[in-house]
Formats: structure tokens, C-alpha cells, sequence
């Protein structure tokens, strides 16, 4: 039951979050917007790519309750 709930609430705000994510950076791709237009798009852009890292954090914690979490390898760049 707390997997389903998990599942669905996070299914519930990375929707939105995208959708938010999505628009500021088509907005941002039009040059009549302001300096501070933009500047307050980058925000929004900003909060939420971190919001979709949080989600994505908590599905990690859940899956790595339920021991499903899997675990990929990958080079990054350290600088």
C-alpha cells in the first residue's frame, strides 16, 4: 500500500514539475522577454529541476526499502 502511495504521489508532482520545467525553458528561448523575466524563469527552471531531484531521491529511499534499488555505474565529471 505505502509502494502504490509512494509510486502515485511522486507520479503526482513530477507531472506538474515538468510541465513547469518545460515551459520556463521554451519562455526562456524567446528573445522578447525582459532581463528580469528571464531571470525569474531561470528560477523556476531552477526550483524545479531540484523538486525532480528530491522526488527522484524519494523513490530511491523507497525502492531501496523494498532492496529493488538499482545501482548504475557511471563517469562524472569531479570539476
Amino acid at each position: 500500500a505505502q509502494d502504490s502511495l509512494v509510486a502515485s504521489v511522486t507520479h503526482e508532482l513530477r507531472t506538474p514539475l515538468n510541465g513547469m520545467v518545460g515551459l520556463a525553458d521554451a519562455l526562456l528561448q524567446d528573445a522578447k522577454c525582459s532581463s528580469a523575466v528571464k531571470k525569474n524563469l531561470k528560477i523556476i527552471r531552477n526550483s524545479g529541476q531540484r523538486l525532480n531531484l528530491l522526488v527522484n531521491d524519494i523513490l530511491d529511499a523507497a525502492s531501496s526499502k523494498r532492496n529493488t534499488l538499482v545501482v548504475k555505474r557511471q563517469e562524472v565529471d569531479a570539476e
